[in-house]
């Protein structure tokens, strides 16, 4: 299972204790975040014309969400299939 890039700063501080259990009690902090889907629209339907080839075609479409998302500061966190899934931490305004 993969937490991503937030995710992975929280397991961290949860188990910085040493003792490799996490502290549940630790209080939070709230972060303000953007969230984009992508999905190929009529996935099923691709893949079973391009068969052995749909790989090619996943690949190329990772590639680009990945490139987009780094260029643009964002992080990929999912892919499940036909959806993506790209955040943005927006920075902490002060209120």
């Amino acid at each position: 299972m993969a937490y991503g890039q937030l995710g992975a700063v929280i397991i961290k501080e949860n188990v910085s204790a040493g003792d490799g259990v996490p502290e549940v009690m630790i209080p939070g902090r709230k972060v303000d975040v953007i969230f984009m889907s992508v999905k190929i629209k009529d996935f099923v339907d691709i893949s079973e014309i391009m068969r052995e080839s749909i790989t090619i075609l996943l690949n190329k479409v990772v590639h680009i969400v990945h490139t987009t998302a780094e260029k643009w500061d964002g992080s990929p966190n999912k892919n499940d299939g036909d959806r993506y899934l790209i955040s943005w931490k927006l920075p902490q305004l002060d209120d």
